[in-house]
């Protein structure tokens, strides 16, 4: 980290023994993008380097992350949601079990993430944000939800956990059940568009990935583009440009219009050289998550 330059919002402590999650930093940002990604007001939200602090999401005033502790000599993730304006963090989840990558529904008023149930498999749940219930889990049938992401109030997409043929993305419907398979051997990655599509990496071998978009309207997905140097993560800005983030750098590529990459902005002035494992995103602030490799 360069000396002087950001700033400590929130510090807390754990021992983390025998971690078996990686190690994990949180920067928070705001920005400003016209031609270039420029970043202000810098801020890491520090935690213990033995803990794990991942999948920031913003909802609201809030970016809600997954965030390790121990329970019962066993290390546990809890939902918590902090708030840059009001230096607050709040406790969000609190069970025997853990939860992972919350995310806002559609309509506003709840969120879902997944949980780990008491047989070891992960189910999708869904939680009010104004706490009136402890939430309830939906398709109870699946339990191998490893990520997900919101088309609208019904439908849902789903990364399924599947070893043997590539990890799979489908579609489903909470109120009937319905599954729409799409695609096998899917990155963790996959966001929607202001056109209603959904962006993905397909990993067709270990070298050899493509940057989909699939349209749930036409059923129909295609190749827009090529992720650099095999680069994981993004974000999605209104104006449908996809953002990576790779070695000091941010690289853009405008869905649908372009297949090329443009460097447009650094953030190497505030970050060492760390491996950029998530990026996070709302019209004003940029979570960016760095892991020790």
């Amino acid at each position: 980290m360069k000396a002087g330059i950001i700033c400590n919002l929130f510090v807390m402590y754990f021992t983390i023994c025998n971690a078996q999650l990686p190690k994990t930093d949180i920067y928070l940002f705001d920005y400003n993008f016209d031609d270039k990604l420029v970043l202000s007001y810098p801020k890491l939200l520090t935690f213990d380097h033995d803990s794990y602090s991942n999948q920031p999401h913003f909802i609201h005033d809030d970016l809600y992350i997954t965030q390790s502790h121990i329970n019962n000599d066993t290390i546990q993730t809890d939902i918590v949601a902090l708030n840059s304006k009001k230096r607050t963090k709040r406790q969000i989840t609190q069970t025997k079990t853990s939860e992972y990558s919350p995310t806002l529904c559609p309509d506003g008023e709840h969120f879902s993430a997944i949980r780990v149930n008491e047989y070891n498999q992960q189910q999708l749940w869904i939680y009010p944000l104004d706490h009136s219930n402890n939430g309830r889990a939906i398709l109870d049938s699946i339990t191998n939800v490893g990520y997900h992401t919101w088309l609208n109030n019904n439908e849902v997409f789903l990364f399924l956990v599947d070893e043997d043929k590539g990890h799979q993305l489908v579609l489903a419907n909470i109120n009937t059940g319905e599954i729409q398979h799409i695609s096998y051997k899917i990155g963790r990655c996959f966001k929607m568009t202001s056109q209603g599509q959904l962006v993905y990496i397909h990993k067709i071998t270990e070298d050899n990935w493509n940057l989909m978009a699939y349209n749930p309207i036409s059923q129909t997905k295609e190749v827009i583009g090529y992720p650099l140097s095999n680069q994981e993560d993004f974000g999605i800005l209104n104006n449908d440009k996809i953002i990576i983030a790779y070695q000091g750098s941010f690289f853009a590529l405008q869905a649908f219009e372009e297949t090329s990459w443009t460097s447009i902005g650094q953030y190497s002035q505030f970050i060492d050289d760390k491996k950029i494992s998530r990026i996070a995103m709302n019209n004003t602030q940029i979570a960016l998550v760095t892991t020790e490799e």
